[in-house]
């Protein structure tokens, strides 16, 4: 893979596409990224680079505006469609740091009662709540908000939970209690082993990346078809129909890529992996953002 570094962006650890955290708070900037910048073309560069953008550990995409920025306040149709589509790119920023190994920030968020918010505000931005049951979605914003807790004495014990939790659900020793890649489930369905990589399913999702500009970093060995890692994939989708970055030079993107990725390849194994994980998980927080995925429509967000 390493002969095409130069003309992808690169993903690394558990296969994201993603780019350093900042110091700041990674669920204020999901809840103001709908405040489209009035000028947003380009990404804040950062390591690893291949052309316009960087990429770093598994994590989440910096795609707030600069503080300085002053929101869009055009009425053009224009303007009107990019915030359209960095509230969806917010949307799947969150949902991915919801469904990656757990750091610190996503603790410190949680706790702080940002994630909560951020999460709920989103939902709401991106039509998610205008159907369904009006009590399960209170359930579902109320079981995050549970966790705000003044007290900064337990954002590490948090921390600790949320980590044994996601092994013990998406990692396991020796399998996962839910697996986290598509291609494991097409190759359940289809009655053949699930090796990871080389089903139809895991290959299809990465040669789809590939025509998008986006590949595996060199050196690292990690499916994706993660469900992190397709959550990132559909943010970043979402960034270029906002022009809010630019795919890599040599790289023209199919004209549709976020409609035939999100029903070809994403929501149908989105919703069978979120309904096993609402099942299983131990953890509110969990069983939330499974919900939430389950709120995802089956034509495209």
């Amino acid at each position: 893979m390493s002969n095409e570094k130069t003309k992808s962006k690169e993903l690394d650890d558990n296969g994201a596409i993603s780019q350093v955290m900042s110091e700041h708070d990674v669920c204020a900037r999901a809840c103001t990224v709908h405040e489209a910048p009035a000028s947003a073309t380009k990404h804040e560069p950062l390591v690893h680079v291949t052309r316009d953008v960087k990429v770093s550990a598994h994590g989440t995409c910096d795609v707030s505006a600069p503080a300085n920025s002053a929101p869009a306040q055009s009425t053009d149709k224009t303007d009107f469609d990019a915030q359209a589509w960095l509230n969806k790119a917010a949307l799947f920023e969150i949902l991915a740091m919801s469904w990656q190994l757990p750091k610190q920030e996503l603790a410190q968020v949680l706790a702080s009662g940002e994630y909560g918010e951020a999460m709920q505000e989103l939902a709401e931005l991106n039509g998610l709540c205008e159907s369904g049951s009006l009590t399960a979605q209170s359930t579902i914003f109320a079981n995050l908000q549970a966790y705000k807790n003044s007290n900064k004495d337990v954002t590490e014990p948090l921390f600790h939970e949320l980590r044994i939790e996601f092994t013990r659900l998406l990692v396991g020793a020796p399998e996962p209690v839910v697996s986290p890649f598509a291609g494991v489930w097409w190759a359940n369905e289809a009655g053949v082993q699930p090796l990871l990589f080389v089903n139809k399913e895991s290959m299809a999702v990465e040669r789809f990346m590939r025509s998008c500009g986006i590949g595996q970093a060199e050196g690292k060995n990690e499916p994706l078809d993660h469900i992190g890692t397709e959550l990132e994939f559909l943010q970043y989708l979402c960034l270029l129909r906002a022009n809010a970055v630019q795919h890599p030079e040599g790289i023209t993107p199919p004209q549709n890529a976020y409609e035939d990725f999100y029903q070809e390849h994403f929501i149908g194994f989105a919703r069978k992996f979120a309904a096993a994980a609402a099942e299983k998980t131990k953890l509110p927080f969990y069983r939330s953002c499974a919900d939430i995925l389950m709120m995802l429509p089956t034509a495209c967000l």
